[in-house]
Parts: C-alpha cells; sequence; structure tokens
C-alpha cells in the first residue's frame, strides 16, 4: 500500500478547508443529495463527498457506509486530490499497488472499484472530493464520468454558498449588536441629559422669580427665549428616550386582531379628535395579522395622531383606514386630507428629527414616523408614502401573511 502524497501546496490547501470551517460541520441536506444522485447515476453502492482535513478524512455526506471519518494516510480520496483537474478510476483495487492491501480493501467496506472527482474551491484548491465506490471491480461510462464532473461543480457552488451564508448571518449579527449599542447609548445619554436640564429651567425660575424687577423688555425677550430652548431641548430628550424604548419593541409574533388596535388607538386620540373636530372611518374588515400588538398599537397611534395634527387651517381631519389582500400579504391604508409631503422629502420622511417645510407651524421634532420604521421593520413588514403638497397623504402598510 502506499500512503497519499501531501500537496506542494498543502499549508495554501489547509488554509481553504479550514476557511469553510469544513472539518467541524459535517451534514448538509442538499449535499445528502448529491450522494444519493452520483450512487444512483453510476449504479454504485457507496457514495462519499469527503474534505481532506491534516491527518483525517472527514465524510460531509455518505451513502452506503458507516462512520464520520477516516484516517487519511489510508483515504483514496488523499490520492485523488494530488490531480485535481482529473477523476481518478481505480477499475480493480486489488491490482493497483497503491491499494491491494489498504486495510479498506482487505476487510469492510471491501472496496473493489473507486472513482473520485476532486472539489476545488473557487481559487482552485482541491478540499477533498466526490467520490462513488463498489465491492466488485467495475467501471464507469463516459456519460457517468460527466455527470460525476458536473456534481463535484455542484457540490464547490453548494459549499461556497454556505461559507457566504455564514458570513452574512456573522455580519448581520455584529450589525445587530451595533445597533443594540447605539440604543443604549442614545437612551442613557438622553437620561443622564435630563439631571442637568432640569437644573437649568430651576434655576431659569429662580432667577426670574429673584430679579425679573431689574429687566427691561429686552431682558425678559432674552429668558423667554432661554426658557423656550430649554423645554425644546425637553422634548427632543424626551423623544429620543422614546424612540431608544420602541427600538426595543421585541417577543413572539402573535396573532393581532388590527380592528381592536385601531378601536383603542381611537379611543386613546379622543381629545385630540374632538379638538380639531377630526373624522375618522374605518373598515370593519381589516385583518388578525402577526404581530406584537403594543408595538403596532405605536404605529397606528402614530400614524393617526399625525394625519389629526398635521392640517391646513381652517380644514377639519378626515382619515380613511381600509384594507386589502394579495396572494402574500395583508395591505393596510392610512390616508388622511392633510398638509402633505414634498415629493423631494418622501424619502427621507422616516428618518428620525427630520421635518417637512412646514415645521415652524407645528409642534413635534419628527420622531414619530421613525418610530414607525422601526416597528415596520421588527414586523418583517414594508411601508411607503404617497402625497401631495396640500391635499394629504397615504401611507400603506404591507404585513406578510
Amino acid at each position: 500500500m502506499l500512503k497519499p502524497e501531501t500537496p506542494a501546496n498543502e499549508k495554501q490547501r489547509l488554509r481553504e478547508v479550514y476557511k469553510y470551517n469544513l472539518t467541524e460541520e459535517l451534514s448538509h441536506d442538499s449535499l445528502e443529495s448529491i450522494v444519493e444522485i452520483a450512487s444512483q447515476i453510476c449504479n454504485m453502492p457507496i457514495s462519499l463527498i469527503t474534505i481532506i482535513g491534516d491527518e483525517t478524512q472527514f465524510f460531509k455526506a455518505q451513502k452506503g457506509i458507516e462512520g464520520d471519518e477516516s484516517p487519511r494516510d489510508v483515504s483514496f480520496c488523499g490520492h485523488a486530490i494530488n490531480k485535481p483537474d482529473e477523476l481518478m478510476i481505480v477499475p480493480d483495487t486489488s491490482k493497483d499497488e497503491r491499494f491491494k492491501d489498504n486495510p479498506y480493501v482487505l476487510d469492510t467496506p471491501f472496496i473493489k472499484f473507486y472513482a473520485g472527482i476532486p472539489i476545488l474551491s473557487p481559487d482552485d484548491f482541491p478540499l477533498g472530493t466526490l467520490c462513488v465506490i463498489d465491492d466488485k471491480p467495475n467501471k464507469l461510462t463516459k456519460h457517468q464520468q460527466n455527470a460525476l464532473k458536473h456534481l463535484g461543480k455542484q457540490v464547490t457552488l453548494i459549499l461556497e454558498l454556505q461559507k457566504k451564508n455564514k458570513l452574512l448571518k456573522s455580519a448581520e449579527e455584529k450589525l445587530r449588536m451595533q445597533a443594540n449599542d447605539m440604543e443604549d447609548y442614545a437612551h442613557i445619554i438622553s437620561h443622564d441629559l435630563k439631571e442637568p436640564l432640569r437644573s437649568i429651567k430651576s434655576f431659569l425660575d429662580l432667577f426670574v422669580k429673584k430679579c425679573s424687577h431689574q429687566f427691561d423688555n429686552r431682558g425678559e425677550q432674552y429668558i423667554d427665549f432661554a426658557r423656550k430652548g430649554a423645554d425644546r431641548m425637553n422634548r427632543l430628550i424626551e423623544d429620543l428616550l422614546h424612540f431608544s424604548k420602541t427600538a426595543r419593541v421585541s417577543g413572539s409574533l402573535m396573532p393581532v386582531n388590527l380592528n381592536l388596535v385601531i378601536d383603542r388607538v381611537i379611543k386613546d386620540l379622543k381629545y385630540q379628535k374632538e379638538e380639531k373636530n377630526a373624522k375618522i372611518e374605518v373598515s370593519k374588515t381589516l385583518p388578525v395579522v402577526d404581530g406584537i400588538e403594543s408595538g403596532l398599537t405605536q404605529l397606528f397611534f402614530n400614524l393617526i395622531s399625525n394625519s389629526i395634527k398635521f392640517v391646513p387651517e381652517n380644514r377639519s381631519p378626515n382619515i380613511v383606514i381600509s384594507s386589502e389582500e394579495t396572494e402574500s400579504d395583508f395591505v393596510i391604508k392610512v390616508k388622511d386630507n392633510g398638509i402633505g409631503i414634498p415629493q423631494d422629502q418622501l424619502l427621507n420622511v422616516f428618518t428620525i428629527f427630520l421635518r417637512v417645510e412646514t415645521k415652524d407651524k407645528f409642534s413635534g421634532n419628527g420622531v414619530g414616523l421613525a418610530i414607525v420604521k422601526k416597528i415596520i421593520s421588527v414586523h418583517n413588514a414594508k411601508i411607503e408614502v404617497k402625497s401631495e403638497v396640500g391635499k394629504g397623504s397615504e401611507f400603506i402598510i404591507s404585513f406578510p401573511k
């Protein structure tokens, strides 16, 4: 028996093997299908996808053989990877000096025929093989040889896809952790800013109480500017705290009846609704969607309260909430007759603290729609906006079924 030679580029080859993490994760449904197809096409009882490690041959997928690995120095595939561009065929192992006294020839699984095509990385490093084995001398037709070669290329594609999926999941996890860190940071900073701001407001009030008799009109104006600035800063901090808290909306998605959610929101907005003489029409056939009830309540509260608030002078708000169903989604529409949004600002309307051109006429810090966008992302839903300045806006939300 001859031991397999070590490839000249062994260090680089092993680095590529470990880059794919192939010696640790040893099963994959699509690879199991490949060995099944190879066995049927070649009419062989045994088929394997092997990965050649430093000292061990690992079975990534297998048919007709027990175990998960074998020593590299007695492996057939260790020989096959030395000629990466060739299909290695051993018609009768008993007549081949390399294998006639191999333990796997003399004992289980009694290999008498072997054919293996090297599995190559995109950089042409041999990672292992796709092979078929028989317990009697045999041969492959040209059609079977070509099929085995094509299946080997499919294995490479699957392994490459696995590697990219792992990199993507790792990147997603890092982004998620960074997002959580930023949300925590925003929450902590906002909370810590409240205390010095309270002190500023308290000292302003004390200053006015003790010294107001010394102010002229300009002095009173300056104090008024300072108070309004402190009040605006307080609202900004409150909104940032609210945003960071809403960003933590989480939990298992459960069936939520949107009719009940909207009814509750309208009751919560009773004062604003009566103050503005707002009319709200709601479809009685809103769907039940998978969601987090508290998050959906906040979502529709922000949309409807904005529709009540942002209307032209001398116009009563008119809001229509309707739904429709497609093959894949439940679609909810919230349409109003408000001030509308300029076309050049539609793409940025969900950006935190960004407000439209009418900011001087209406109070608020532009946080509500940023919260809406956060909640939409938690629900794997989509939202789009249609709007015309002076006529109103329509928010269209698609919840996946």
